[in-house]
């Protein structure tokens, strides 16, 4: 996959998805569209010795719920799903 392109695959529980790479704003952005909700991963780093890390989920237009299929094949609907505490790390 390359900046800029869309790539469809498959999540974890099987359903198809599509994801998107780019440079927004000196930061890479990973855009996930699930049949249920999708999500944003932003990184950021000063180039070398720090970085940041934040994600973002959004329900469906339309949907009350995020919804997502897990792996036992049942259905996992909320309200609010937030990520928490998330680090990165640069490797050489």
């Amino acid at each position: 996959m390359n900046l800029g392109e869309t790539f469809t695959g498959f999540n974890e529980a099987g359903q198809t998805m599509t994801s998107t790479m780019q440079i927004v704003g000196g930061a890479f952005v990973l855009t996930n569209h699930n049949p249920g909700f999708s999500s944003v991963l932003k990184l950021t780093t000063d180039g070398r010795a720090t970085c940041s890390a934040t994600m973002k989920y959004f329900r469906i237009p339309g949907h009350q719920y995020y919804e997502a299929l897990l792996l036992d094949g049942t259905y996992m609907m909320a309200t609010n799903f937030t990520a928490e505490n998330m680090t990165c790390s640069i490797g050489e």
